[in-house]
């Protein structure tokens, strides 16, 4: 949740709103992400959230099974990319939502991985994506 608040920060966002199930833990999210100069709006995890342009769920598969969708869908990005798709990500598109999953999140992270620890020139990186892909289509669903 904090790499997916701060990355939102660097591109600009000055609203962020949070879903968490401990109050405590919302507060300690709260003060980190307010020193980067962003305004944070809390929520506890069974209130139904305001519609916003993307939803962003970092949390275990199964966990978001009972969560309310809000009244207008944005983007659903689920992280989760096994076992696809999550009942939340399936309720969010049987609503007509568009949702992205934690498939390319992978790919993207293992590809950078695999440039670090190689010393690949980074210019390859599109067939390093494009192998990791084509391995993952050999895969059962």
């Amino acid at each position: 949740a904090r790499s997916a608040a701060y990355s939102l920060v660097s591109m600009g966002v000055r609203v962020i709103h949070v879903v968490g199930r401990r109050a405590d833990a919302l507060s300690e999210f709260d003060q980190w992400l307010s020193s980067h100069a962003v305004d944070v709006v809390t929520h506890m995890w069974n209130e139904r959230t305001p519609s916003t342009p993307l939803t962003i769920s970092t949390t275990i598969a199964g966990a978001t099974d009972e969560r309310p969708l809000p009244e207008t869908l944005g983007v659903l990005f689920d992280c989760i990319y096994a076992p696809w798709p999550t009942d939340h990500a399936a309720r969010w598109m049987a609503a007509g939502g568009r949702v992205l999953n934690g498939l390319d999140l992978l790919v993207q992270q293992a590809a950078e991985q695999v440039l670090l620890m190689t010393l690949v020139h980074p210019e390859n990186r599109g067939a390093v994506v494009e192998a990791m892909y084509g391995a993952l289509r050999g895969l059962p669903a």
